[in-house]
């Protein structure tokens, strides 16, 4: 709910390359692995089997084909792939220039902050912050994820240490604060805010969804949208820092 880490493409990329050297090590062999990362172990396995053969070029030219034609035709445009990135030039392509608006620094955060906080203290914008985090689902960084690296314009790290090192812990985040009324249970509170049910139990550590009328809990929603949510509702709510 608060990040989806295959957004990232360097985190995607590891993991990718992790998985893919996994692969190779279960077939020793690079084309039987591109065919499994397409195609899944599984099914390269069986195909092993039933042919009897571990030549990924023999599979793929059997006429009773245990493997798709989109895992046939993938191993060649990868290697093409391999190939043409080594030399573009002679392959009729310009060369590749790194797009410094790729370019960034890292920096840890010790506890959940508000995105608007990191971007204050970067020097640049929330569209920024968030175009440079794209694994974020929502407008602050993940809590209870101890050491959580989230990701600055280049050359800020220094500005966003210092400008971070005068922002009290208590600021760097606000959650809406909602008043339990008679007869309200998690889901119906979290429909009324747009929420979903389990971030509401984690950030309250609320074990059920039985609620006592009085109790005051924290809501993940932007503040900003807390006032469109609540209004012309009889809602006991407001914003605090947390």
């Amino acid at each position: 709910w608060w990040i989806d880490e295959r957004m990232d493409p360097e985190k995607a990329t590891h993991a990718a390359a992790k998985y893919f050297k996994n692969l190779y090590g279960m077939f020793d062999s690079w084309y039987l692995a591109a065919a499994s990362y397409k195609a899944g172990e599984g099914r390269v396995s069986r195909a092993i089997k039933r042919h009897g053969t571990e030549d990924f070029w023999e599979l793929a030219s059997f006429k009773k084909r245990s493997l798709h034609r989109e895992t046939r035709e993938y191993v060649p445009k990868y290697l093409a792939a391999l190939t043409i990135a080594k030399d573009p030039e002679s392959y009729g392509f310009e060369p590749v220039a790194f797009n410094e608006e790729l370019m960034y620094d890292k920096v840890r955060v010790s506890q959940a902050t508000d995105l608007r906080v990191i971007a204050d203290a970067s020097g640049t914008t929330v569209e920024e912050i968030r175009r440079l985090n794209p694994e974020l689902l929502r407008w602050f960084t993940p809590p209870n994820y101890p050491g959580y690296m989230v990701k600055i314009p280049a050359g800020k790290t220094e500005m966003y240490a210092e400008n971070m090192s005068k922002v009290p812990a208590a600021k760097r985040i606000a959650f809406l604060q909602h008043k339990v009324k008679r007869g309200e249970t998690v889901s119906r509170i979290a429909k009324r805010y747009g929420t979903g049910v389990k971030p509401i139990l984690h950030l309250n550590n609320i074990k059920g969804t039985r609620l006592k009328p009085g109790t005051l809990i924290m809501i993940p929603v932007r503040p900003s949208n807390a006032v469109a949510k609540t209004k012309g509702k009889k809602v006991v709510a407001e914003i605090v820092t947390h």
